[in-house]
């Protein structure tokens, strides 16, 4: 089985990737705008005490995933919730927003009012700089309002939302999300990306992947990924430097893999998404512990240099 069906089937949702780029919102209240902010909304939903989606009257074409709750308001800028109750707001891609720029930017700075102190924002939308925006436009099609990284920053500072992240995704045909890398500035677990392809390179220098990530939280609220790589750095007494974020990606088996590096070294993290990726992961750690032990610390067989939890997300570290 390929494709999208492959996917959904192994219960490995397309943005299950980004949860590790997020905090872990277990207990908080969720809050939404649109359709459009569904599907990150959904890798909260069900650890929420409240997930709640606000839409507007005439988009109620299909019903909601179970546990979310819909609230209808024509203007998004007069709701009725309380200042400093939301753990996490989502934001749905600019198509969706308020067309007028004075309504916009009264709902965009609705928001930083609407979050708890240690709150977060996120948001994923298309790139105005990709390449398939471009070709869009020569071939004489219109396609669907998107904004540069810069144009979010911009607009999301104006509402005074600060301390914004930016991460370039990469997706495969089936809309799974394969790969992460941080846009400048980089953030502090994270190296400087060094692409191998030229065409990678090309992308990266120019900001021009197609789909980006928008993250903003305080300073003190690290992501599930920052904590991970805190983790190992204080777990591996190997590590003479604090370990750094090379790459992050994911496979269509519910497995995401980071290679951290210190100054001298690097080791491989499985982190499996699922509970089949989880069993495959411990059948694997099993595998190797048993083929060492008969071997030898042979160069080429890996040996587990760690493993634990954080925030409900698995983790094992390899070398």
């Amino acid at each position: 089985m390929t494709g999208v069906s492959a996917v959904l089937h192994d219960g490995f949702a397309p943005e299950s990737l980004l949860r590790l780029l997020a905090n872990p919102h277990q207990g908080h209240r969720i809050l939404g705008f649109g359709r459009g902010s569904l599907p990150l909304m959904q890798l909260f939903a069900s650890e929420a005490a409240e997930a709640v989606l606000v839409e507007r009257p005439g988009d109620l074409a299909e019903p909601v995933p179970h546990g979310i709750q819909i609230l209808i308001s024509d203007d998004w800028t007069a709701l009725s919730l309380p200042p400093g109750s939301m753990g996490l707001v989502v934001l749905p891609p600019p198509e969706a927003w308020p067309r007028q720029p004075r309504a916009r930017q009264q709902w965009l700075a609705t928001i930083p009012r609407l979050l708890a102190g240690d709150g977060e924002l996120l948001l994923a939308a298309p790139n105005r700089h990709s390449y398939g925006y471009l070709r869009e436009r020569l071939a004489g099609r219109q396609p669907e309002l998107a904004w540069s990284p810069t144009g979010y920053r911009r607009a999301l500072g104006k509402a005074g939302v600060n301390r914004l992240e930016s991460y370039a995704l990469e997706r495969d045909v089936s809309r799974l999300v394969i790969g992460v890398t941080p846009l400048g500035p980089v953030q502090t677990r994270w190296l400087v990306p060094t692409p191998m392809r030229i065409k990678d390179k090309i992308k990266h220098k120019f900001g021009l992947a197609s789909e980006l990530l928008v993250r903003a939280a305080p300073p003190d609220s690290e992501s599930i990924i920052g904590r991970l790589c805190g983790r190992l750095s204080a777990q591996l007494p190997s590590s003479a430097t604090p370990l750094k974020i090379n790459r992050l990606f994911a496979s269509a088996k519910g497995k995401a893999f980071v290679v951290l590096r210190s100054a001298t070294r690097e080791w491989v993290v499985r982190i499996p998404l699922t509970a089949a990726a989880r069993t495959a992961a411990t059948h694997h750690e099993t595998m190797l512990y048993a083929l060492r032990e008969r071997m030898g610390a042979v160069h080429w067989l890996p040996a587990v240099v760690g493993s634990g939890e954080v925030a409900g997300i698995h983790y094992q570290a390899e070398q």
